[in-house]
């Protein structure tokens, strides 16, 4: 099996954008359109990966704001950062109606999804209300991080508490993956996902994410 870690493609003749949420549509625009990310950072999950009520409650009111290169919208895009502290994050992950359908066959029951706001386009000047997008989020877990060849350490924010950084790319035990299509790594909560992913996701023709090869042992 393969394994990839999620970028956003930033190729100029592919639908790129960075964005932010919102209550406030007016919102000033990033600078430079497509180069940055600026997310709402009160998304909070629970145990078990869901959004909590109030973080749902949130989105709910939020605008999305965003800065693109292109007209056409990406299919999948959002924060693809590790997340080290469930309780206060940067996201989630926003999906097209043709990802919704294929997740919805490659892992039913495996994520959940809430109505993305009005995006706004702030390069373009347009409110778009019939995009069809959602906020998606992946619920399984799984520890996949080969430790003997995988560094990891322990470090400590400004608040005291500890979390995990991972070093230079990790590696993926096959053991421990296999039959994953997207999942949140257990060490950092980033998300990883195999060729099972990237197929379907080329062969619907997404568009938005680059895909960085992991290096993965005891195939």
């Amino acid at each position: 099996m393969k394994c990839y870690k999620l970028f956003p493609d930033r190729r100029k003749d592919v639908p790129s954008l960075s964005y932010e949420l919102s209550l406030d549509k007016t919102t000033p625009a990033i600078a430079e359109p497509g180069q940055s990310i600026s997310l709402y950072l009160g998304v909070a999950y629970m145990p078990d990966w869901r959004l909590t009520e109030e973080t749902k409650r949130e989105l709910r009111r939020m605008y999305v704001l965003i800065n693109p290169r292109l007209l056409e919208l990406p299919d999948f895009w959002g924060s693809f950062e590790p997340v080290a502290y469930k309780d206060r994050t940067s996201g989630p992950m926003i999906a097209s109606p043709a990802v919704q359908t294929m997740l919805n066959e490659l892992i039913p029951g495996k994520f959940e999804t809430l109505p993305a706001g009005p995006i706004i386009d702030r390069i373009h000047g347009r409110e778009i209300t019939d995009h069809g997008h959602v906020y998606a989020n992946f619920l399984e877990e799984r520890d996949t991080y080969d430790r003997e060849e995988t560094q990891i350490q322990e470090r400590t924010a400004i608040d005291g508490r500890t979390y995990q950084l991972v070093r230079y790319l990790p590696t993926i035990d096959a053991r421990a993956a296999k039959g994953g299509v997207i999942w949140r790594e257990a060490v950092n909560g980033e998300l990883v996902v195999s060729d099972r992913f990237k197929d379907a996701f080329e062969k619907i023709g997404g568009k938005g994410v680059r895909f960085h090869p992991l290096p993965v042992s005891h195939l």
